[in-house]
């Protein structure tokens, strides 16, 4: 007596959600797959600004904390850009000393935490601050990242000089 009810699979609203549903993985797949695997902060202790060593020369104190994001252990190096005069060392477990460059080991999806101290020779204190750059490049980068710099436009590292009272 009634007529069979046709089911309706292609709905208006079930293509629009479907189609919905295919933009937003994409966007996540290709978010996901292109993330950088590494993240560098730098921090200056700000008490006291510098420090003047017994020799006459300056030292300021940085805390630097390298990101490594991905799933396995990596090494990375350390270094000032190129065109800085500061001599740098850096105190922290599990460093080795590689030229003026410094290996720091992090594990994976871990945060590293380390001091780092910049010395500045006594015969160059007419400046008051200098720009710095530390650089930190990853061993054996993953996705073709290289290095991963500290400067920010907003808040650049900043050497400070003068004379400790």
């Amino acid at each position: 007596a009634g007529l069979a009810e046709s089911v309706k699979i292609f709905r208006s609203r079930t293509v629009f959600y479907a189609s919905d549903l295919a933009i937003v993985s994409a966007v996540m797949l290709f978010e996901l797959s292109t993330r950088s695997t590494l993240e560098v902060n730098i921090l200056r202790d700000r008490s006291p600004s510098f420090v003047q060593l017994s020799d006459g020369s300056i030292r300021n104190a940085y805390t630097l904390k390298i990101v490594n994001k991905s799933n396995r252990e990596r090494q990375f190096l350390v270094a000032l850009d190129q065109g800085s005069d500061q001599q740098f060392d850096m105190t922290g477990v599990g460093l080795e000393k590689v030229g003026t460059d410094l290996r720091v080991m992090v594990n994976g999806d871990d945060v590293r935490s380390m001091r780092i101290f910049l010395t500045a020779p006594s015969d160059d204190l007419a400046k008051v601050s200098t720009p710095v750059v530390f650089v930190v490049t990853a061993e054996g980068a993953e996705n073709g990242e290289k290095k991963a710099k500290s400067e920010s436009s907003r808040n650049p590292s900043v050497f400070l000089r003068g004379r400790a009272q």
